[in-house]
């Protein structure tokens, strides 16, 4: 027993050593980000490819430490946008829904990206699975939206994500689809609300909102 008691101080204290060391790599590349960030912005503003090449840098370094860091995350994705890496682009959304296959909301930027490298049918593609996956998994609407509907129009809320994906894939449902986010928006949020809905749905129809998206 006194001879295993060195070795478990060691295993303890290599346990905390490590936790301090996770502490402090967080904490780095939390600074590394807001870093990244920054010259992002800058390089966006002033079509300064150095400060996005170092931008990019600050981030990988902040991912390197962190590899799970959101900000430096999109802070990567937002610079291969920007710089039409579009199959850069693709991997690093892939990256993303690998790690955190719960999360959705990057789905609709992965279709149009898969459409941009990959040609209309597999964009087209993408775009039927995610409506076809979303209706499957219907939302409650709230307390709120069930209070102001008179006629209990619907049985679950239209999400973004399956109004965009039917529009964007020329779904034969996406003109009820549409009209069924607009009349939620109002539902939920008044007139303000369906104003910005209705434009939302004119920007995925007209293409400019793809354009803005993908910084064509």
């Amino acid at each position: 027993m006194i001879q295993k008691t060195p070795a478990l101080l060691t295993a303890v204290w290599m346990a905390f050593a490590c936790q301090a060391s996770l502490a402090a790599d967080a904490q780095g590349a939390e600074e590394l980000q807001r870093q990244a960030a920054k010259r992002m912005l800058q390089g966006i503003q002033r079509h300064d490819d150095q400060a996005l090449s170092r931008a990019m840098s600050l981030a990988e370094r902040a991912l390197a430490l962190s590899p799970d860091n959101g900000g430096a995350l999109l802070t990567r994705l937002q610079i291969q946008l920007y710089r039409h890496q579009y199959k850069e682009a693709l991997a690093s959304v892939n990256a993303v829904q690998q790690r955190h296959p719960e999360d959705d909301s990057l789905s609709l930027l992965r279709c149009m990206l898969v459409g941009k490298t990959q040609g209309n049918a597999p964009g087209d593609a993408c775009y039927a699975d995610i409506e076809r996956d979303d209706a499957s998994q219907p939302t409650e609407p709230t307390a709120e939206a069930r209070h102001a509907s008179d006629t209990g129009h619907a049985a679950s809320l239209v999400s973004f994500n399956r109004v965009g994906a039917a529009i964007l894939g020329d779904s034969p449902h996406a003109k009820v689809l549409a009209e069924a986010y607009i009349d939620q928006a109002r539902e939920l949020g008044g007139i303000e609300a369906e104003d910005v809905a209705r434009q939302t749905v004119e920007a995925l129809e007209n293409g400019s909102y793809v354009d803005e998206v993908l910084m064509i």
